[in-house]
């Protein structure tokens, strides 16, 4: 196989700190030995790092002394290529071209031996296809990340900031962000925001699927306004009873009807139809899924290239597995992890269904708190808001004076105002209503 280098490339910039400190520094910041395809230039510039980190001179004296004490010398030609070094000259400019030639080999050079090692562990048939597309994906961003992360203009971010400021003022609607179709919410979130994670946690039963899918519809339809592609990722429940869900949603059609289609009225059953050909429309995809981790998540957006998700909804966190065995705590920790980490990189809001440990259920008041997440540290920590729903007729079955009254208290929003909504559910259709 033949070697991705450029012999001459990696001798100008060594022969570059050998007269320039200002080469040496930008040198010294921007690349690893591994870098250097050449074993001698790798053990030399090992020598220039030592002088750097102990302050010193470098030129071809003190490098050659230094290699000595490495005991390395004679294994990089001796002070004779030193001095060899020394006569290839580059301007600043021409620096600036040697070194992201240099780089550019050295990310080619380790996509090769991943794909070297890829057409290796591809023909063990008893290695997981799972465990090795995660590996794969592990080393390319590895490969990607060592590229050197060049300083941020100033000037252009300010002025793109500016831009952005003025645009959303002149028309509100072109901010990014998902507004969840209730006002009240809206005021104090702003919008689910691009590369936030979110949480929505309840109790089993207080509706809290039904409430995502009230978001998930009013994201896609929103008078229109939106039209946002919308991926729910079910854990718990099938495409079908999603399905069922939304169909009750869009049409105040009593669930239980709908689970028995033959007690429908001619009427009810257009309406039906009308409205799961609407969900399909609205850009809403319901994915029905089992052992899904974050890195199939990934994969499934990036399979769907153009038509990713404007907004993702996960139904619900803890039915998430992570790649190896690990025990709740440090399971619920990678996965929130993991998906703030992707919403960021694919610049969506992730609202992420979480269940609420059982404390609530002690409580005279019946009221959750953030600390009732289940492995919450993690959870509070990684989200940017927290959404805790909990419904008085719950508890207070008979003679509830609150009947059908949910209260949604968003207890943490990184950028935006914390309080409390009330909403109406209509259990029966799965509907939330703004009261007042």
């Amino acid at each position: 196989m033949q070697i991705l280098c450029n012999k001459e490339i990696e001798q100008h910039v060594l022969g570059c700190m050998f007269i320039d400190s200002d080469a040496v520094k930008t040198c010294n910041n921007l690349l690893q030995p591994s870098d250097f395809a050449d074993a001698r230039h790798q053990v030399i510039f090992q020598a220039i790092q030592q002088l750097v980190e102990q302050d010193e001179v470098i030129d071809q004296i003190t490098v050659n002394d230094t290699l000595k004490r490495m005991d390395k010398l004679e294994a990089v030609g001796g002070f004779e290529y030193i001095l060899q070094l020394s006569q290839h000259m580059a301007t600043a400019a021409q620096l600036d071209s040697y070194l992201s030639k240099l780089q550019d080999y050295a990310q080619r050079r380790k996509l090769q031996q991943l794909g070297l090692e890829l057409a290796y562990k591809s023909k063990d048939l008893e290695l997981d296809q799972e465990k090795l597309w995660t590996e794969v994906q592990q080393k390319t961003q590895e490969i990607s990340g060592n590229t050197a992360v060049m300083p941020v203009d100033m000037l252009v971010q300010t002025s793109a900031y500016i831009d952005e400021i003025m645009s959303a003022r002149e028309n509100p609607d072109c901010i990014a962000r998902i507004l969840t179709g209730f006002s009240s919410l809206d005021n104090l979130l702003k919008g689910l925001k691009p590369g936030s994670l979110n949480l929505l946690a309840a109790r089993p039963s207080m509706g809290k699927t039904s409430l995502a899918l009230n978001f998930v519809l009013n994201a896609a339809i929103n008078e229109g306004k939106q039209h946002k592609k919308v991926l729910f990722i079910s854990l718990e429940m099938t495409a079908k009873e999603v399905y069922d869900r939304c169909s009750a949603i869009l049409t105040d059609i009593d669930g239980a009807k709908i689970q028995e289609p033959r007690d429908l009225s001619d009427a009810e059953s257009d309406a039906l139809c009308q409205a799961v050909a609407n969900v399909a429309d609205l850009g809403v995809i319901i994915q029905q899924e089992s052992n899904f981790t974050v890195n199939k998540l990934r994969q499934l957006i990036h399979k769907m290239g153009k038509n990713k998700p404007d907004f993702v909804v996960i139904d619900y966190l803890q039915l998430m597995q992570t790649e190896q065995r690990d025990d709740s705590y440090v399971k619920v920790t990678k996965i929130s992890n993991g998906l703030k980490a992707l919403a960021l990189e694919l610049k969506i809001p992730i609202l992420a269904l979480s269940q609420l440990n059982r404390a609530v259920e002690n409580r005279v008041i019946k009221r959750p708190l953030l600390s009732d997440l289940r492995e919450s540290g993690s959870l509070e920590q990684d989200a940017d808001v927290v959404m805790l729903l909990s419904r008085k007729d719950y508890y207070e079955r008979q003679g509830c004076a609150e009947e059908g009254i949910a209260e949604l208290e968003v207890a943490k929003s990184r950028n935006g105002a914390t309080g409390t909504v009330q909403l109406f559910f209509d259990k029966p259709c799965s509907s939330f209503l703004e009261i007042g």
